[in-house]
């Protein structure tokens, strides 16, 4: 597919119209989230209508409300302009409350053409994809940029896919939203292996720690533990992890108390002093 002179027309004026705005406490320029969104809309088959109407589909509900609605359908059509009222969770000047928005949002989804889905579901990958890298790379805090919160937020992507999936078109893309989605909570199955495995009886050279520093805020910290829980104290009263530092020594001493006398010493672990 050949891209016209107004798909390099809606691309201007989508940077234009988000030059000054960035992704929530990024500092990362906005118009890399609009990229992102069209980039991934016409790898799973974006005609050019919908990838225009991927580049604008913030436009709308972040630069000027039913207004700035007129301006793109006089600019790009009817066709663009429905696409980008789709992706418009409101048009309201202050927005309504979260909840109340995305509900509606859901509701308003069931009911729209496959277009708009493509477009929808499209932002809410690249969302999703950004999520995930600032996660691993911050931690939990991530989620406190959202109105939603952590439990707020995974709630509206997931019941998002199930929303998607009603309709049946675009699967591939619906399946990869979910995927992410899922790295979110779950183990990959080297972590599931050593989680499963009895604590002392673990080699000594496992990564126990960095797993435990990676996995204890996507799922429960006793849950990873079982009864070894209470054992290695790696929590302290108001329930949060200790430092890695502690965590290393009162995991090590676990071990070592576990060694028969005859088995000798062991060198090298990341925990001994």
């Amino acid at each position: 597919m050949k891209l016209s002179r107004q798909f390099e027309e809606a691309l201007v004026y989508a940077t234009r119209a988000h030059c000054n705005q960035s992704r929530k406490k990024t500092g990362i320029p906005y118009v890399a989230h609009i990229l992102g969104v069209t980039a991934i809309a016409l790898e799973y088959g974006a005609n050019e209508t919908e990838a225009i109407g991927a580049l604008l589909h913030d436009t709308v509900e972040d630069c000027g409300g039913a207004e700035r609605l007129r301006d793109v359908r006089k600019r790009f059509g009817d066709n663009v302009a429905r696409i980008v009222d789709g992706c418009t969770d409101t048009y309201e000047t202050p927005k309504p409350p979260w909840l109340e928005r995305k509900r509606a949002y859901m509701a308003h989804l069931k009911n729209s053409d496959c277009s708009i889905r493509l477009v929808s579901a499209s932002d809410k990958l690249h969302n999703t994809r950004a999520i995930l890298a600032e996660l691993r790379r911050t931690g939990l805090e991530v989620f406190e940029r959202f109105a939603g919160k952590k439990d707020g937020t995974l709630w509206y992507y997931r019941a998002l896919v199930t929303t998607f999936r009603q309709h049946g078109d675009h699967p591939d893309l619906i399946d990869e939203l979910d995927r992410v989605l899922h790295r979110y909570d779950t183990p990959n199955h080297s972590q599931r292996q050593r989680l499963q495995t009895p604590l002392t009886q673990r080699p000594l050279q496992f990564s126990y720690v960095a797993i435990i520093a990676k996995d204890f805020e996507r799922r429960s910290l006793r849950e990873c533990l079982g009864s070894q829980y209470d054992q290695t104290h790696c929590v302290n009263n108001s329930g949060t992890l200790c430092g890695r530092h502690d965590v290393r020594r009162r995991t090590w001493q676990l071990h070592k108390a576990s060694r028969k006398p005859s088995e000798g010493g062991v060198s090298g672990f990341i925990g001994e002093s």
